[in-house]
């Protein structure tokens, strides 16, 4: 599998079934450069 179709994979499997709390996506148009976000718990130091 090419690198190409392997990180098109990844974003499908990322958009149909997205995690909780957490996001990622290409930034812009490069499928290169990701940017992504992790939520913290209810009470955490790390919650936004």
């Amino acid at each position: 599998m090419a690198l190409t179709d392997r990180v098109q994979k990844e974003l499908a499997d990322i958009t149909l079934d997205p995690s909780p709390n957490c996001s990622a996506g290409p930034k812009g148009d490069n499928i290169y450069e990701w940017r992504s976000t992790i939520l913290g718990s209810p009470g955490s130091t790390f919650l936004l």
